[in-house]
């Protein structure tokens, strides 16, 4: 629990170090902390308004007495949480110190709170740190074409450097589990002495415990 805990202390810092410089961006990355806090920490929210979802009527890891939670969230939602709490400090810093940057991190710093909603819409309704199945399946003409290595970006914070990764298997169809947020999806293959790529779609992976999506190849 210690890594979820000290990201989330990380993104305090960042909303309280931004107060001055953006009070309403400020107050977005304030609250979803807290949200979170409760919610991937204490097992429940700070505000009564929020504990109406699925995660509590289904028992999805929570404790409504606010004692400790004892099963962390998946390594993978942790590392996403941690990246992201870097950023948003390091941002910040841009935003306080340099007046050339300081539009562009705005945007940053707006799509770190955006992607923290995300996180704990998803974390009320359906549990503390889930991750969201994908399942691609590669399509030509209007039929499965298999052998394609389906690979994903996240791509829910504008300027975030966000690693590609391979689903682990070939589709089709293959499938991934990742944290909420929002991704850049597309297959690769290789033909002959050619990596053929196809353009990426854009994949919501939130409110549902799967998502699918259809991608057209050539």
């Amino acid at each position: 629990m210690a890594p979820t805990t000290a990201a989330l202390e990380t993104l305090h810092r960042c909303g309280q170090a931004i107060s001055r410089s953006d009070s309403d961006i400020s107050s977005k990355i304030l609250d979803a902390q807290q949200q979170l806090f409760f919610g991937l920490v204490k097992g429940g929210y700070a505000n009564d308004a929020f504990s109406g979802g699925r995660g509590y009527s289904n028992n999805g890891g929570y404790r409504r007495n606010g004692e400790w939670l004892l099963t962390p969230s998946p390594k993978e939602y942790v590392a996403d949480l941690e990246h992201e709490a870097r950023w948003c400090l390091e941002v910040a810093k841009i935003l306080n110190s340099d007046p050339g940057r300081k539009e562009a991190a705005k945007q940053v710093l707006a799509s770190i709170a955006t992607d923290l909603d995300i996180k704990v819409k998803d974390c009320k309704d359906w549990g503390a740190g889930r991750l969201v199945t994908v399942i691609a399946s590669t399509m030509k003409n209007g039929q499965p074409d298999p052998g394609w290595t389906v690979m994903y970006k996240w791509v829910s914070v504008s300027g975030l450097n966000a690693m590609d990764l391979a689903f682990p298997k070939v589709s089709t169809p293959t499938s991934q589990g990742v944290p909420p947020g929002v991704y850049s999806v597309y297959p690769t293959k290789q033909v002959g002495n050619t990596v053929v790529k196809t353009p990426p779609i854009t994949v919501s992976a939130f409110q549902n415990q799967k998502v699918k999506c259809e991608i057209p190849v050539p």
